[in-house]
This record gives structure tokens, C-alpha cells and sequence, in this order.
């Protein structure tokens, strides 16, 4: 009997400090061996570590789990508990992230990467409002006009029909405030639409249009960086809260830790990409300063009355703020 009390009181003990294994299914537009799926398999080697292989991670790449609004949905019911996403997807959770990807808000991949620093404690918040982590993010390249026919100016992808995010309806809208005959669609369905004629044009980063072949239809690049591509892990709170606290701080410092190289990684690859695309018939079409101007100003008349009435004025000028400090103090 004493034997058993004192296995009984063992397991007693035992028990509660025991971690149950816990299996995050993670999604992510991103092609397998891209530098974003080399950062996740990274980051899921980290975590078991630092977890004693009671934390697994499963990646599901290349879109697999679905277009980033199907993601999040997934994220919400359970089926996922993480997911690698790009600026337009984590609009669909926080709306406001659409204020560091206005077009041609920033000039420089450092001003934005500034910005991005600065306000950081403030989407931190936004997202926990909605029952996520944001656990890490950064710029991660710059967005472009690829299309059919060459576009230079606004009147050229005008006469286009341009794909675009349908996570909100309200940025839909704004593109045709401003005479783009736009096409919502997710990722998953772009080389389809393309290939049928349903669109002849989209935005996106150099990487992932030669990653996803959409260059060999859309074979003209506008040579002019629209907004920067920002990308994020973010995990659902129900999951992290599963986590011991005592391991949130390391997993956290572990997904900042491989976001942050991530530019200068898809910069490199994004140079071999564009030399291989080039070498494959995509035409890169250069814009004259003074058409650089008029499509800032055109776009400038669309955003702000949707920023006036779907975003927060006091984030966007606070980023602004963020902005002009940025460039005062580096002389721009």
C-alpha cells in the first residue's frame, strides 16, 4: 500500500509539469525552397529545440492550405494554428496593415524597414485585439505591375484588366475610384485567370512571379516599385496560450529572429530571378520622373478618401510622422 501511495503521489506530481506534444499547422503562399519556406523549416527546427521536441511545426507551402483569406478562416476554426502571410492577407485580420502597403508611400526599402520597427508595438496590439500574435515580419521585397501588354503609364494598365487581393472589398474599390477595371482575386486562382483572359494584369514582387511562372503570360514588367511587400508569422492566440509561458519569450525572439535576413535573402534571389525572366522574354518598361508623378498623384486621389473613411487617420499619421522624421534625420 505504501508503494502505491507513493506512485500515486509521483504521478501526481509528474503530471502537471508534463508539456502535452503540441503540432502547429502552419500555411503559406510561399513556394517550397523559396526563402520564406527555408526561414519556417528554420524556425520549426528552433522551436523544437527550444521545446525539447514538445512543439512541432507542420509547413504547409506553395498555397497549399489555401489562399491567405482561406487561411485565416482555417486559423479562426482550427484547422490551422499559424500562417506566414503577406501584408494584403494580414488585412484581413487587421485592416489597418493596409497603411504600410499604400502605393508609393515609401521611397526606400530603409525608411520602410524604420517605420516598421517604430510601429510595431502598435499592430502588436491591434492583432491581439483579434485573437492573433504577431510574432515576427518584415519587408520583404517590393511589389511591381506585371502584365499582357507594356504599362508606363496609368492609362496603359487602365486599358487592362488588373487582378487584385479581394480580402477587402474597400481597396477594391478605390482601384476603380480611380478608372482600373479590377478583377478580385487570391493567389491560388491568378495563373488560371491568366491563362483564360479573365485578367491581363496583377501586382506583385518579381520573386513570385517568376516563382509561379505568371512572367510567361504577363511578360512586361512596369519598372516602378508600387509598395513594399511586407510578410509576417502570425500564430492564433487560443495556440499560443496552449504554449508553456515559459517558452513563448525564446519561440518569439526565435521568429523574429528569421524574418529580419529575409530582405537581403529574396534580394539576391530576386536579381538571379529577373536574369532569368529577362532571359525568358519578360520586358521591363522604365518610367519617365514625370510619369512616376502623375501615377503617385492619381493613386494619392483614390487612397485618401478611403483612408478617411475605412482606416485610422491618427496610425496613418503617425506613420507619416515616422516617414518625414526618417528622411529629416537621413536627409531626404
Amino acid at each position: 500500500m505504501r508503494k502505491r501511495l507513493f506512485a500515486v503521489l509521483a504521478l501526481a506530481i509528474v503530471i502537471p509539469l508534463s508539456v502535452p506534444a503540441l503540432n502547429i499547422k502552419m500555411g503559406t503562399l510561399a513556394p517550397a525552397g523559396s526563402p520564406w519556406d527555408d526561414a519556417l523549416r528554420k524556425l520549426s527546427a528552433s522551436w523544437s529545440e527550444q521545446t525539447n521536441g514538445r512543439i512541432s511545426v507542420t509547413i504547409y507551402p506553395g498555397a497549399v492550405a489555401g489562399g491567405e483569406g482561406d487561411m485565416i478562416r482555417k486559423m479562426r476554426i482550427g484547422q490551422l494554428q499559424a500562417a506566414a502571410m503577406t501584408g494584403s492577407g494580414l488585412e484581413g485580420i487587421v485592416s489597418d496593415v493596409f497603411l504600410l502597403n499604400v502605393p508609393f508611400l515609401f521611397s526606400s526599402e530603409a525608411e520602410a524597414d524604420y517605420v516598421l520597427d517604430q510601429i510595431t508595438p502598435r499592430y502588436k496590439q491591434l492583432f491581439a485585439e483579434k485573437g492573433f500574435v504577431l510574432l515576427g515580419w518584415t519587408i520583404a521585397g517590393w511589389i511591381d505591375f506585371f502584365s499582357r501588354e507594356p504599362v508606363v503609364s496609368p492609362a496603359d494598365l487602365q486599358a487592362q484588366k488588373l487582378a487584385v487581393s479581394g480580402v477587402n472589398p474597400d481597396q477594391v474599390q478605390a482601384w476603380k475610384n480611380v478608372g482600373f477595371h479590377v478583377i478580385p482575386l487570391d493567389t491560388p486562382n491568378l495563373m488560371s485567370a491568366l491563362s483564360s483572359g479573365m485578367i491581363d494584369a496583377l501586382y506583385t514582387s518579381p520573386l513570385a512571379a517568376a516563382s509561379y511562372q505568371w512572367f510567361g503570360i504577363a511578360n512586361n514588367m512596369c519598372a516602378l516599385n508600387i509598395a513594399p511587400l511586407t510578410g509576417a508569422i502570425i500564430i492564433s492566440e487560443r495556440t499560443w496560450r496552449q504554449i508553456p509561458e515559459s517558452y513563448r519569450a525564446d519561440m518569439e525572439s526565435s521568429a523574429q529572429a528569421v524574418v529580419k535576413p529575409l530582405y537581403a535573402d529574396t534580394r539576391a534571389l530576386e536579381e538571379q530571378a529577373m536574369k532569368v525572366m529577362e532571359a525568358n522574354g519578360l520586358t521591363v518598361n522604365h518610367v519617365p520622373p514625370a510619369t512616376a508623378t502623375r501615377w503617385r498623384t492619381l493613386m494619392e486621389g483614390g487612397i485618401k478618401p478611403l483612408i478617411n473613411r475605412a482606416y485610422s487617420t491618427s496610425l496613418y499619421d503617425e506613420i507619416k510622422g515616422l516617414i518625414q522624421s526618417y528622411r529629416s534625420s537621413h536627409g531626404g
